[in-house]
């Protein structure tokens, strides 16, 4: 059986760190089901995180039709965005991970984790050229960022990934 491309190799790495996170914060929405604003915004980016693996399941045949070679540049870029200090330490023991002593340091978390992940999928994006499946992966990724910022910072209420801010 042929060696995994770099790139094949990436796209792995982000449907195991899709479906970690599917399973992490669907865990947090029970643990805070009596904050109805958190429990409601880990239940949504649960269910888009399910998403994102299916889509990145898809990119991964696409790679594998495709056969991109990469540049030995661009993989060594792509490599350094997915080490990200928010992408490891969340990825492979999520289900482990003891309660934050606050929601706050919660949130703060996962914004550092999802601004880390959405740049890693955006240095994908940027080294394999357009392509409609990472460009929506990102795009979603953006509005996981602003609606944990919304939280975090102004504490205004999420009402959905869709919301206008002000």
């Amino acid at each position: 059986m042929a060696e995994s491309s770099m790139l094949e190799k990436l796209v792995k790495f982000a449907i195991n760190t899709e479906d970690e996170m599917t399973l992490y914060y669907n865990r947090l929405a029970n643990d805070y089901v009596d904050d109805e604003e958190i429990s409601r915004l880990f239940r949504t980016l649960s269910k888009d995180e399910a998403m994102h693996k299916e889509q990145f399941e898809k990119l991964l045949g696409l790679v594998r039709e495709s056969q991109m070679d990469l540049s030995e540049e661009d993989e060594d870029y792509l490599k350094a965005m997915s080490l990200s200090r928010s992408i490891t330490e969340f990825t492979g023991y999520q289900q482990q991970r003891k309660k934050p002593e606050s929601r706050d340091r919660l949130l703060l978390e996962l914004f550092e984790f999802e601004k880390s992940v959405m740049n890693f999928y955006r240095a994908i994006l940027d080294v394999v050229g357009e392509n409609k499946i990472l460009q929506e992966i990102v795009d979603i990724e953006k509005s996981h960022v602003v609606a944990v910022m919304k939280i975090l910072i102004t504490g205004t209420e999420f009402t959905s990934l869709h919301d206008n801010w002000p």
